[in-house]
């Protein structure tokens, strides 16, 4: 018995309650209202007045976060394009019509691998790290366009520790028996 009027207690105190006894109110008094679902955050709220049709968020914060969230949505890529045109013009000196420059004289593909660029594969800007080894660049040093995976290998294998550390891990599995050069075995 008193579970039972401690949940009737706790029904009243609820949020969806307090719409109820709004929604009441409202009958009672003869106004129309609309119950429906806050696109933001999904909270059941009752719109009233003159507006109640064109209402769909419970609040103003979540009708402000809705648009602002719309509106990142829509505008990512225009926002990534000017950040990446940005970012090249600052840290290698290449213009936007450099770049798009690059890209037309090689075929829009990476010149080691050979495939081409694709949105999911951008290019990076390949430099010669001797003459400016810490960005920004001089721009005079720009090599040309490579894919993710071949400017990290090119790294690597410019790297001569590196290239001497692959060289005895495959003579070590006797993969080179026959010479102790890394380009024999490729």
């Amino acid at each position: 018995m008193q579970e039972s009027e401690a949940n009737q207690n706790s029904e009243k105190n609820s949020p969806n309650a307090k719409i109820s006894v709004e929604i009441a109110t409202q009958l009672e008094l003869g106004l129309g209202f609309i119950t429906r679902p806050c696109l933001k955050c999904g909270t059941i709220f009752a719109a009233s007045g003159q507006q109640r049709h064109k209402r769909k968020y419970c609040s103003t914060l979540c009708r402000d976060r809705f648009n602002h969230e719309r509106w990142v949505r829509e505008h990512q890529e225009r926002r990534a394009k000017h950040n990446r045109k940005y970012y090249t013009l600052k840290t290698y000196k290449l213009s936007p019509e450099d770049f798009e420059a690059l890209i037309e004289k090689q075929n829009n593909t990476c010149p080691i691998c050979k495939q081409q660029f694709a949105p999911n594969r951008k290019p990076c800007i390949d430099h010669d790290h001797t003459c400016c080894p810490s960005r920004p660049t001089c721009g005079k040093c720009t090599r040309g366009l490579l894919c993710v995976s071949c400017n990290g290998w090119l790294e690597k294998l410019l790297n001569l520790e590196y290239r001497k550390a692959v060289e005895d891990y495959l003579w070590q599995h006797n993969i080179g028996k026959n010479s102790r050069s890394l380009s024999s075995v490729m």
